[in-house]
């Protein structure tokens, strides 16, 4: 065995299929998981023992418990990311392997606080479509102005739409039509939203009524 080795041996999460399925020649696997779970057990073992394996879940840090044989990790509102770093054991080589985990949409409305400073949360991470929580964030940018959408809601504008059309729409309102546009999912956003406050609607003897909850991690656990 090559002390320059730097690769998985089994990555594999509990209850759950990665696609595509495990090969350590292959670095980005997804998976989904209903709105109801909290978090996902995840299993990696190296090829070699003297391997140096560092998780992390949402840009967090995430270590193995003493006696565990995996890793326990949180999951975000909408999208969570899990990247493993190996370092072979002379420290030559690096190798990353990623892991996105798409979770369902919460069948309820979250909303944000109106009163006070959770104004500035209203406007940082309410989507302007449908004024409720981000779900998915996705970022267009175009030089230095930044619009976030749900992904939901640009999946339909795709359906009716041309791609053109979109990105006209999209360059009119930044008065600059040759800027070219990139998009990705956003993430930073995706972070601070699972870590917010929200209020959600809870019908309980046909009366409707509202419960604060520490963040959106914690709505799920209280559903």
């Amino acid at each position: 065995m090559s002390a320059s080795d730097a690769q998985l041996a089994l990555l594999q999460i509990f209850e759950l299929d990665i696609k595509p399925s495990f090969d350590p020649n292959v670095f980005e696997y997804e998976t989904s998981v209903e709105f109801r779970k909290t978090q996902v057990q995840i299993t990696a073992n190296v090829t070699d023992p003297e391997c140096i394996v560092e998780l992390s879940c949402n840009k967090k840090q995430i270590n193995k418990q003493k006696d565990d044989q995996f890793y326990i990790c949180l999951l975000n509102y909408g999208f969570s990311e899990v990247e493993l770093k190996l370092t072979s054991p002379d420290k030559s080589k690096t190798q990353i392997y990623k892991i996105t985990i798409k979770r369902d949409c919460i069948p309820r409305i979250c909303l944000f606080s109106s009163t006070g400073v959770d104004v500035k949360q209203r406007v940082d991470f309410e989507d302007p479509i449908s004024l409720t929580a981000y779900w998915r964030p996705f970022k267009i940018s175009a030089n230095t102005m930044e619009m976030n959408y749900s992904l939901p809601f640009l999946n339909i504008f795709q359906k009716i739409s041309s791609p053109d059309d979109l990105l006209n729409v999209i360059s009119q309102s930044c008065h600059d039509n040759s800027t070219r546009y990139s998009q990705s999912l956003n993430m930073t956003l995706e972070n601070k939203i699972s870590e917010a406050q929200v209020r959600a609607p809870y019908i309980c003897s046909g009366s409707l009524t509202y419960f604060i909850f520490l963040n959106v991690y914690s709505l799920f656990i209280n559903y």
